[in-house]
């Protein structure tokens, strides 16, 4: 059973407040007693327009009728697709409303309540439970982490003393051969208490 039928109300002209259910495939409508929707009017042409059904969709069109065929005012050429609550004018004689009724009793169909509700990447691979992940135990003392042992710069203090000598070194050298030039210069040979000191080294006059 089809949960929603399609019909036309009549808003104006003959048969006022009529329904006409839409159950064929086409439906003529005219002033000729031969068509499935007839007005008896001077307005309405014999054979004024057909509504065509395709699938759920229905299609008006004019037959070449002599004061034209309007929808919502506005006069149609071909076939034009009807909506729930467009108004059919057959000139300005006719007025009909096109609506969908829907069944209140008919049974809606339901979701299988055996099928999973989330998407599976592969059909062909049944869905896995997931079980939940229980937070690891340790018995005794919770098992500490490596130890990091910071590693001196050795090779780094090595130089440095190095450097630090020779610096040193140097100095000391340098202050020697300063005072020997001095002592050499101001001739200390001879003072006291130098030349007792360096007496076996040097005549004094």
């Amino acid at each position: 059973m089809n949960p929603h039928t399609f019909q036309l109300t009549i808003s104006k002209g003959p048969h006022l407040g009529k329904t006409f259910e839409l159950a064929k495939e086409k439906v003529t409508i005219g002033r000729d007693a031969a068509v499935d929707v007839t007005f008896d009017i001077a307005e309405v042409s014999r054979s004024h327009a057909i509504i065509t059904r395709q699938g759920d969709n229905y299609l008006l069109q004019d037959l070449g009728s002599t004061n034209g065929t309007f929808v919502n005012e506005k006069k149609i050429s071909g076939q034009y697709r009807l909506h729930s609550g467009d108004k059919i004018m057959l000139s300005d004689a006719v007025h009909m409303i096109f609506s969908v009724q829907y069944d209140s009793g008919a049974t809606v169909v339901a979701p299988s309540p055996f099928e999973s509700r989330e998407p599976r990447t592969d059909p062909a691979m049944p869905a896995m439970p997931v079980r939940p992940q229980k937070p690891r135990q340790y018995a005794g003392k919770v098992p500490a982490g490596p130890t990091v042992i910071p590693t001196a710069p050795k090779e780094e203090k090595k130089n440095t003393w190095l450097w630090a000598g020779l610096g040193c070194l140097a100095v000391a050298i340098l202050l020697f051969v300063i005072g020997f030039i001095a002592f050499d210069y101001l001739n200390l040979y001879c003072t006291p208490p130098f030349d007792k000191l360096f007496g076996f080294l040097y005549t004094c006059p």
